[in-house]
């Protein structure tokens, strides 16, 4: 548990140093998808493009993931509820409890 929880904080450290730039008053808030485009080479408008690219998988992946734990969840809660609920039906046929 105490591992996981240390995996996930250096997991957001890295995702913050990442996405953080010099932060001034021309850079839109410091983070490096926003900055201005216009006045970068070749190079580094390919090294921004892969890590657009980069950054797409990693949403996608999460969302992935997201979905996922929300599709379990809600079979949890159903089949906890299924076995909580004592329902059968009565020789009438009316659906007493």
């Amino acid at each position: 548990m105490c591992k996981d929880l240390e995996a996930e904080k250096k997991k957001k450290e890295n995702i913050e140093e990442g996405k953080l730039v010099n932060i001034d008053d021309n850079n839109n808030g410091g983070y490096w998808w926003n900055e201005k485009i216009d006045t970068k080479g070749i190079d580094e408008l390919e090294e921004f493009m892969v890590a657009l690219e980069n950054l797409k998988k990693n949403v996608t992946t999460r969302v992935d993931e997201l979905r996922a734990e929300d599709q379990f969840l809600n079979q949890v809660s159903i089949d906890y509820c299924s076995s909580i609920v004592p329902y059968e039906l009565n020789s009438s046929g009316d659906g007493q409890f």
